[in-house]
């Protein structure tokens, strides 16, 4: 590994590239520009754009890193850009592998059907230019000899060209048996822009992932583990040694804006992707048939194994067309209306990344259960203000009205108001599909998926708080009604969920020169069981003190804890990337601490960190999912250096 790195570096250090960390949201989904005002607008976010500057600019997670490398709020949000609420993440003891966020526990899907069940470390930014060219790399290193090593490059080309390229690799074995993972990320962007204006006239971007990791299914025998049996934890038997999942995704997009052969704020962009996802696991089912190949027919047993695919390909076309109301676009409070539409085929294939041995049968072994070719028509509608004054708005509805779950629509209204004490944001989302996941109809030997024939229905209301800067308050309070929620409650059994969702969250923290504290908590409320398993409650607190030496040297030292409710966390049973429910292994109240040092030296910043700190102080019933335990105390180094010119 270090003749690995010391190359890397070098090569780095002499690139004419530059840097950031990585969306694959922009232009013409999601963004719209207003020339000479310096103000993006953003999904439901307004951003200063600092165009008028020389440096290096990225707007990421809401966001802008520029030049400046500083110590934030946590040590981890300065190297890997992190929510500040990631104490409500589990992962198992394999870094880069499932994880399960308590905050987040639906596994939602998009109207198309899919989702990314993996984790991922990077992002495309939303935007990004420089003035000379950046490079940053990043290290994180895992227990069980894993790392995460990430290169980002950022680089004017021209006076009119700027460079984004984001490699970043992930790999480690875990503490268990078959707990590994191996992964892959690439983004690239090369954007044109408009000669003396700010606009981008077209850009090309290309995003890959790939992520394969070993799913054990958790302890066969976690009594073992509870009771701290001292033996290696390699030595402890697991559900399932060979159970794996393996994900990738492809996308190709070239954005332009069409203003010269139609009319003003006309873009158009053809794009190409690629998704899927494979399982495979010990479970087995023995088939008895007839052997007609010899003299005279025979009974005959095989063993069928159990593996899965899906691929989604689709080819896109998009047209994008966005108005100014209210006047001129230059006029300090206007409003906008932006339509969009897509249209293009899709290509729908099972058993796409080997043999399925749970769908043949003797008579037709080689069927897999489908192959479809369809076209697709999908819209969107959004409308709002660029106010960045007391308040703004936006207002967004997308729909299917051809292909795959056609009549599905996603409809959502939020706005901000700065007049009252404070920051208020409100947001009411409503969302109907026919088909949650398209993993629905998958169909098999022994198992058939086909089996729910209602809709999904989500009605949410979410209304945000934040007050003050030295000490600053938040809060937040979501409420969701849901219908038709798949889940599942066996290895083949797809079943739904009906019922109420609510959640309080508050926090207040300090982020100054000195001592600082951080406090935050949660309450949940879920109406029944099933759908997905959440904690009742949940905590955090932190203190830390940082200091400086003139403009260089920086550091950063500091204890946290976070707990949350027993609950019986659900589990995941290597059959297609969802959880499912689960009533034998109760995740208990189990105090996570981390204590840390972190140091910035110019642009290199560096972490030493002690996970699960208070390993030994409580029963040993820290478990991320299932029976699937998170890490035991170890020492995590991190590291990001940001290289000029």
């Amino acid at each position: 590994m270090r003749p690995y790195l010391l190359s890397l570096f070098v090569l780095l250090s002499t690139a004419v590239f530059g840097q950031v960390d990585s969306t694959l949201l922009e232009d013409a989904d999601t963004l719209v520009s207003l020339p000479n005002t310096g103000v993006k607008v953003e999904g439901f976010r307004y951003v200063k754009y600092p165009f008028n500057y020389k440096g290096y600019y990225l707007y990421q997670n809401n966001i802008w890193d520029s030049l400046t490398v500083l110590l934030d709020r946590r040590a981890e949000d300065q190297i890997w850009l992190q929510d500040s609420w990631n104490w409500t993440r589990r992962e198992n003891s394999a870094i880069g592998g499932l994880s399960y966020n308590s905050l987040e526990p639906i596994v939602n899907s998009g109207l198309d059907g899919w989702h990314r069940f993996s984790t991922s470390y990077s992002q495309m930014p939303l935007d990004y230019r420089s003035s000379s060219p950046r490079s940053d790399l990043r290290l994180q290193t895992g227990i069980g000899g894993g790392q995460v090593f990430g290169i980002t490059a950022l680089s004017p080309v021209d006076s009119n060209k700027q460079l984004y390229v984001d490699y970043l690799r992930n790999n480690t074995l875990g503490l268990f048996r078959n707990e590994g993972t191996d992964g892959h990320e690439l983004h690239f962007s090369m954007k044109q822009l408009e000669p003396n204006n700010v606009w981008t006239q077209s850009k090309l971007e290309v995003a890959y992932f790939n992520s394969r990791s070993g799913q054990n299914g958790g302890l066969s025998t976690p009594t073992l583990f509870e009771s701290n049996v001292p033996t290696l934890r390699r030595n402890f038997s697991v559900n399932d040694g060979v159970g794996t999942l393996f994900e990738e995704e492809l996308d190709i997009k070239y954005w332009s804006k069409l203003e010269a052969l139609v009319s003003p704020n006309l873009n158009g962009s053809i794009s190409f992707n690629s998704k899927s996802w494979a399982v495979n696991n010990s479970t087995s089912a023995a088939e008895y048939f007839w052997d007609s190949t010899g003299t005279a027919p025979t009974v005959k047993q095989r063993t069928l194994r159990y593996s899965d695919s899906l691929r989604l390909t689709k080819a896109q076309v998009d047209i994008t067309h966005g108005i100014a109301l209210n006047g001129p676009i230059r006029r300090p409070y206007p409003g906008f209306i932006e339509t969009r539409l897509a249209t293009g085929l899709e290509h729908l294939q099972s058993n796409s990344l080997g043999w399925d041995g749970f769908r043949s049968d003797s008579v037709q072994y080689t069927e897999a259960f489908d192959s479809d070719i369809l076209p697709f028509v999908r819209g969107r509608i959004m409308l709002g203000n660029m106010s960045v004054q007391n308040f703004k708005y936006r207002a967004i509805f997308n729909f299917n009205a051809l292909g795959y779950n056609a009549g599905a629509f996603d409809a959502s209204v939020s706005a901000k108001f700065f007049s009252v004490p404070g920051d208020l944001s409100l947001q009411w989302n409503i969302l109907r599909q026919p088909q949650m996941y398209r993993f629905e109809q998958l169909y098999g030997y022994s198992y058939d998926l086909r089996t729910i024939d209602v809709p999904y229905f989500k009605n949410e209301g979410k209304a945000q708080w934040i007050l003050g800067e030295k000490w600053k308050k938040e809060g937040e309070l979501y409420g969701a009604q849901m219908s038709g929620m798949r889940y599942f409650e066996s290895f083949d059994q797809l079943s739904t969920w009906n019922g109420l969702y609510g959640r309080v969250q508050f926090g207040v923290s300090s982020d100054e020169e000195g001592w600082n504290a951080c406090v935050q908590g949660y309450g949940a409320y879920k109406s029944s069981f099933g759908g997905f398993a959440t904690p009742n409650w949940g905590g955090f607190t932190e203190v830390n003190y940082k200091t400086s030496i003139g403009t260089k040297f920086e550091w950063k030292a500091g204890v946290n804890v976070s707990v949350e409710d027993a609950f019986y966390a659900p589990t995941y049973l290597v059959g297609v990337p969802i959880w499912a429910m689960q009533t034998d292994y109760l995740a208990g109240s189990y105090p996570w601490g981390t204590a840390y040092f972190e140091a910035r030296i110019a642009n290199f910043v560096g972490a030493v960190r002690i996970i699960n700190a208070m390993e030994g102080l409580a029963p040993y019933t820290y478990y991320a999912y299932g029976s699937a335990p998170r890490s035991d105390r170890w020492v995590q180094v991190s590291a990001r250096w940001t290289l000029f010119n």
